[in-house]
């Protein structure tokens, strides 16, 4: 390693697979990751897999068609949505900004 990464915050995308972040997100939680693919909709599992969401869309160069057919065959309409929603909370929401850092450091060891 050349060091020359060092600045940028993220990890080789071949590090990750959606199935890790869900695992880990799901334990940050406290949530099954069969919850995150659920349908449930109760704010207990829609923020743990809106946050998932968010983070396979930052991390992994996959499409969000893909990324909603693993989280419980949801359009890429509704990746879409959870993503723009986590991006404008983590904003003005300094708790959400610290779990999403945790979360990406969990998965970057």
């Amino acid at each position: 390693d050349t060091g020359e990464d060092s600045e940028h915050k993220s990890v080789p995308l071949s590090s990750w697979d959606i199935s890790e972040i869900q695992r880990t997100v799901a334990a940050y939680y406290k949530v099954s990751p069969n919850d995150l693919r659920s349908r449930k909709r109760h704010h207990v599992f829609s923020h743990p897999r809106q946050v998932a969401m968010y983070l396979c869309t930052q991390l992994l160069k996959i499409s969000s068609k893909k990324i909603g057919q693993l989280f419980g065959k949801r359009s890429h309409a509704s990746v879409l949505r959870a993503v723009k929603k986590i991006k404008k909370q983590q904003q003005i929401d300094e708790n959400l900004s610290h779990e999403l850092r945790s979360l990406t450091e969990m998965l970057s060891d």
